[in-house]
């Protein structure tokens, strides 16, 4: 299985637990371990976003392209218990991101789901960033040719594109 990173380390202080945000995103990679094809891309991604009317947010994603979520299922996806795949993806309990959701919002982020069945998903978080920090949103050209390239692969339809700029070295998990 190929994953990929951005430089998460380049990011500006987070106002959030360091061992919440870990556990935050253990279980986003498992996930999209769990539910994409052998050897299928899994990207993890951040960036800081600047504040608008509320303070300035680290963004960051875990994006897949494995069987995607029926959009029938989006809204229970965040409840307890809840599975809506066979046993062939065997494993969890129902409550990986029941957890999550409450992880992120005790930290005053939100989470957030982009997917398209058979195609994969984007799952994503915010966390705020230390108050007062500076954030440039240098980012933005970048994002721009990001979502041309997305678009030339067929996957426009899957949202928002985001820099990967600063990615570190593809990665392979041992089978």
């Amino acid at each position: 299985m190929a994953a990929r990173a951005s430089r998460l380390d380049s990011l500006p202080p987070l106002a959030a637990d360091p061992s919440f945000v870990r556990r935050v995103l253990v279980n986003l990679v498992s996930n999209a371990l769990r539910y994409s094809p052998e050897g299928g891309p899994i990207v993890v991604q951040a960036r800081p976003e600047p504040a608008g009317t509320g303070p300035a947010l680290a963004v960051v994603e875990v994006i897949d392209e494995g069987v995607g979520i029926e959009p029938d299922d989006l809204p229970r996806l965040f409840h307890k218990f809840v599975r809506f795949l066979s046993d062939d993806y065997a494993g969890g309990t129902g409550l990986g991101l029941f957890i999550v959701k409450g992880l992120v919002e005790s930290m005053g982020g939100e989470v957030s789901v982009d997917s398209t069945p058979g195609r994969g998903s984007r799952f994503g978080f915010t966390v705020p960033l230390v108050a007062g920090t500076p954030v440039v949103d240098a980012g933005r050209a970048d994002r721009g040719r990001a979502d041309r390239g997305r678009a030339d692969r067929g996957r426009a339809d899957r949202g928002r594109a985001d820099s990967a700029a600063g990615e570190v070295p593809e990665a392979r998990r041992a089978s």
